[in-house]
């Protein structure tokens, strides 16, 4: 790991930090109910020192029976944020009540949204978020841009441009951080003066500062990938188009090529393409990159006459009378007809015959297909049981375990209820070797999915643990606390010298950066920040330190959190270890050439988390994904 460059984080510090305030409190009487609207749980301490501190219910207005308490901003850090949250609230609905948009007031999140503009579809809004960083000790707020939408159109391209993910041409915004940094300073220049003072304790002159926490930040390596006759590149497709993959595929593919009628010349298309016929400057082809030849020997035609089950049923049926043995399905399809695709994957899988699937606005796109034919190309050789690279490992022989949930969900009154909980694991190694994917539990009782759960996870763990000098378990952030204990206690009852290391991983946390040293405020990729002793950002995209030219809207960085080690303390360089192993894996991906948001360890549970769930949301026949090759990709 190299030091390198300050980075801005997203939090503005209160200045000043010390200081005291008054709360009322009550004693809580082992598991009572909240009382009323307007008190919260929190521990204080009282007149027996070395005794653990007892819960109050505490309120910041007096309230009958309640004694007054002092409190200093080291007492209790959540009690202190809780404080800072009421104080902006109060602030704001006295000096610009317009602005407030919602708060938000839950047990993990305390955040306020102030409207910036408002849309036919959604407002732009900033938020800002108490919050206690521990990396330097400071109380402050954490501060974003966000776009709310009115409605579901999450995905639409006008709410992407209104999020600044998009630029005024629908394209990757290459100026996201400037343009949100630009809002956020505009939000500050304009209204945080009318907030400060934001106490209403005239002698305390309690201000929210209106510069970021700028903190010193690291490097990891750059990823390094293995090809034919262990060559190595820092590049998946010059490495490939250089050297070969990693491994040839060894089957015999038969390609069926799916279309209706009128769709024949961008079938045509799609195969020239693959060939490398059409783009040779950007993909040279199947055979050179791959040694896979796409002809008459190995690839044939099924004309399909609409996108609904009865012709997806021909379809298959024509496939199992071809006698090929090995067959994987391309087919070009409308992309607003979802219905068709989940539909025909699930069929497709259950028949045990892996499918690609086309857009027929991609193939009409010529500067798309220009650019996605590449990824097509690449999946249909994964697919094919090739392996296109493999990562210089940081631990050496170490064992993955990506854990994702799907769980089925329905409307009841009003609140949201788990009808089925359903949860799987996704194996890979340190060097991105895919190995397999496994259900760990589906049930529709909690603790029988929660017992389930433990037993699969140990099953899995004393399948592998005799293969691998170390087994790490990636698990997402929005796991619950039950689940989380299940992992754990699973963990801890198994019987081995093995290192076994959890590790929460986030892709969607409420923390961001700025590269102050660059126009683009971009951070360079690999940037390392430490947030805490056991938490970090890392940024798996970012600028090339060769080139520092923005070619896209690259994505946030990933939150990591060390959970639990057997270890117990596992030192600085140990860590390192392990969050090199994400950075890598970060390259893994073999869905395309340019995927690098997350480790696969995270990115394939997620993906089939969506097919789990559309194939739910369908009543789709349920998949036995055990002994598959990788088909979500």
């Amino acid at each position: 790991m190299n030091d390198h460059k300050k980075i801005a984080l997203n939090f503005l510090p209160i200045e000043p930090q010390n200081f005291e305030f008054t709360v009322y409190r009550k004693l809580m009487i082992n598991n009572e109910q909240r009382p009323c609207e307007d008190v919260f749980k929190s521990s204080l301490p009282n007149e027996k020192k070395n005794e653990p501190w007892p819960k109050y219910w505490v309120s910041f207005t007096q309230k009958e029976d309640y004694e007054e308490f002092l409190v200093n901003t080291k007492t209790n850090n959540y009690l202190t944020r809780e404080y800072l949250f009421q104080q902006l609230v109060m602030n704001i609905k006295e000096h610009i009540p317009e602005r407030l948009e919602r708060n938000e007031e839950k047990f993990y999140k305390r955040r306020i949204f102030f409207k910036l503009e408002e849309f036919d579809i959604g407002k732009q809004v900033i938020w800002l978020d108490p919050f206690y960083l521990k990396k330097t000790s400071t109380f402050g707020f954490l501060i974003d841009f966000c776009f709310i939408s009115n409605d579901d159109s999450s995905h639409s391209k006008e709410r992407q441009k209104l999020s600044l993910n998009l630029d005024s041409s629908y394209r990757s915004n290459k100026n996201f951080h400037q343009e949100k940094l630009y809002k956020i300073k505009n939000f500050i220049d304009i209204f945080l003066e009318k907030l400060n003072p934001i106490s209403d304790n005239t002698d305390l002159n309690l201000r929210i500062s209106n510069k970021f926490s700028c903190i010193n930040s690291s490097t990891l390596s750059n990823k390094i990938y293995s090809f034919d006759n262990m060559k190595t590149n820092n590049s998946q497709f010059q490495g490939i188009k250089e050297y070969g993959p990693y491994q040839k595929s060894n089957i015999n593919i038969h390609y069926h090529f799916i279309f209706k009628e009128e769709n024949i010349d961008l079938g045509r298309d799609l195969l020239r393409a693959l060939n490398g016929e059409t783009f040779k400057q950007t993909f040279p082809g199947m055979e050179k990159m791959f040694h896979i030849k796409l002809g008459k020997d190995n690839v044939s035609k099924i004309i399909i006459n609409s996108y609904n089950k009865s012709e997806i049923d021909k379809a298959i049926e024509s496939i199992n009378k071809s006698g090929y043995e090995n067959n994987i399905a391309t087919f070009i399809f409308p992309e607003k007809d979802s219905d068709f695709y989940y539909n025909l994957k699930n069929v497709f899988l259950n028949s045990g015959v892996l499918t690609q699937g086309v857009h027929i606005e991609t193939l009409k796109n010529t500067s798309g297909l220009k650019w996605s034919i590449s990824s097509i190309a690449l999946q249909l050789f994964s697919k094919s049981g090739g392996v296109p690279w493999r990562l210089k490992p940081s631990n050496e022989n170490c064992l993955i375990i990506g854990i994702g949930k799907a769980h089925h969900l329905k409307k009841d009154n009003g609140r949201t209820l788990v009808e089925k909980y359903f949860a799987y694991s996704v194996l890979t190694d340190s060097s991105g070797k895919y190995v397999s994917m496994d259900v760990l539990s589906s049930e529709k009782d909690e603790n029988n999915y929660l017992n389930s759960l433990q037993a699969n996870l140990k099953k899995i763990v004393e399948d592998y643990k005799d293969k691998y000098q170390k087994i790490t378990l990636h698990i997402p952030f929005k796991i619950q606390l039950r689940e989380l204990d299940a992992i754990k206690k699973t963990i801890i009852n198994i019987d081995s010298e093995k290192e076994f290391v959890v590790i929460k991983i986030d892709d969607q946390s409420k923390y961001f950066g700025y590269n102050i040293d660059v126009n683009s405020f971009v951070p360079y990729e690999s940037t390392l920040l430490e947030l805490s002793q056991n938490e970090y950002l890392l940024w798996t995209e970012g600028l090339n330190y060769h080139n520092k030219k923005v070619i896209k809207r690259y994505s946030n960085p990933l939150h990591i959190e060390f959970y639990y080690s057997n270890k117990n303390l596992l030192s600085q360089s140990e860590k390192n270890l392990y969050l090199q192993d994400i950075m890598n894996l970060s390259g893994a991906s073999w869905r395309g050439f340019n995927a690098k948001k997350l480790p696969i360890s995270m990115f394939y549970p997620k993906i089939i988390s969506r097919f789990i769930k559309e194939f739910s949301t369908r009543n789709l026949t349920e998949i036995n994904f055990q002994d598959l090759p990788p088909w979500f990709l």
